[in-house]
C-alpha cells in the first residue's frame, strides 16, 4: 500500500542481508549525498537557458548518469553488486565522453547529435546486408534506409569508420586523450567483466563455506555490494565535477567534500569490516 507518495518495493530481502549491510550504512549515506548534489546541479542547469549544443549534451549525459547510479545503488541495497558493477561501466563511458566532449565542446558536441541519425543509417545497412532475411523484411528496411539517406547525406564524410561511433575514436582512445588510459586499464575492464559475465568474476558469485565447500549464490548477498557503492558513487561524482567546471556551477566545494568523504569512510569500513569487501 502507498504510503505519503512512495510504496514499498515489490520484492523481499533476506533479514539476514538486510542486517549485514546496515554495517555499510555511512557508505550508502553518501550514496545518496551524491545523488542529491547531481539533482542540484541539474536544477541550476534548468534555471539557465540551454545556450548550446554542449549544454544539452551535458545536461543529456549528467541526467542519464543520475539514472544509472541510481539504479547502481538500488541493485546495491538489493544484494546484487555484480550487477551494480555492471552499470559502473556505464558511468565510465558518461565520464569519458564529458571529458572528451569538453575538449572541443562545439565541433564534438555537434558530433554527438548527429550521430543519432547517422548510427540508425549504419545500422539499416548491417541488417541489408545480411545475405537472407525475412519475408518483407528487406524492403522494409530498403525503404526506411532511403528515408534516412537525405538527412545523412551531408555529414557521413565525418563519421567515416561506422565502427568507431560519433567520436571516429575508440574508448580507450577517448580515456587516453583525457588522461584515464591508465583508469581504463584498472577499473573498466572490471567493470565489463561483470556486464559480460566473463571468467574472472566468476569468485564474486561464488562462497566459502565453513565446512570447506564452495556455494555459487543466485539471490540477495553482500559480494561485491560495498565495492559498487563505492565506484557507482565514486564515478558520479566524479562526472558532476566534470560538468560544475565546464559550466561553473559553483558545486565544486561540494562535490570535493563529499568525494573526500566517501575516500575516508571506505577506508575506515575496510578496516572495521573487511568481509564486506572480500
Amino acid at each position: 500500500m502507498a504510503t505519503q507518495g512512495v510504496c514499498p518495493a515489490p520484492f523481499a530481502l533476506p533479514l539476514e542481508f538486510v542486517n549485514q549491510m546496515q554495517r555499510a550504512n555511512d557508505l550508502f549515506e553518501i550514496g545518496d549525498q551524491a545523488q542529491k548534489l547531481g539533482q542540484d546541479i541539474i536544477e541550476k542547469m534548468h534555471a539557465n537557458e540551454i545556450g548550446s549544443e554542449y549544454v544539452f549534451v551535458t545536461n543529456f549525459v549528467l541526467k542519464k548518469a543520475l539514472k544509472t547510479m541510481q539504479s547502481a545503488q538500488i541493485l546495491c541495497r538489493c544484494g546484487y553488486g555484480s550487477d551494480s558493477l555492471s552499470l559502473c561501466a556505464v558511468l565510465f563511458e558518461n565520464l569519458i565522453d564529458l571529458l572528451f566532449i569538453s575538449q572541443a565542446p562545439a565541433r564534438r558536441s555537434r558530433r554527438f547529435c548527429q550521430f543519432e541519425t547517422v548510427e540508425k543509417y549504419f545500422q539499416a545497412k548491417k541488417v541489408l546486408s545480411q545475405k537472407r532475411l525475412p519475408k518483407g523484411r528487406r524492403k522494409k528496411y530498403t525503404e526506411y534506409l532511403n528515408d534516412l539517406h537525405p538527412q545523412v547525406k551531408g555529414i557521413l564524410k565525418y563519421f567515416k569508420d561506422a565502427r568507431k561511433g560519433w567520436s571516429q575514436k575508440s574508448l580507450f582512445q577517448r580515456a587516453q586523450a583525457v588522461k584515464a588510459g591508465l583508469l581504463y586499464q584498472e577499473l573498466y575492464w572490471v567493470f565489463c567483466a561483470h556486464k559480460h559475465t566473463l571468467p574472472m568474476v566468476a569468485s564474486g558469485l561464488v562462497a566459502n563455506l565453513s565446512n570447506g565447500y564452495f556455494l555459487q549464490t543466485y539471490g540477495p548477498d553482500t559480494k561485491g555490494v560495498c565495492d559498487a557503492a563505492e565506484q557507482s558513487t565514486r564515478l558520479f561524482l566524479q562526472i558532476c565535477l566534470a560538468v560544475d567546471i565546464e559550466l561553473n556551477l559553483s558545486f565544486r566545494d561540494a562535490i570535493t567534500q563529499s568525494t573526500t568523504k566517501l575516500q575516508s569512510t571506505v577506508e575506515d569500513l575496510r578496516k572495521a569490516q573487511p568481509d564486506l569487501f572480500s
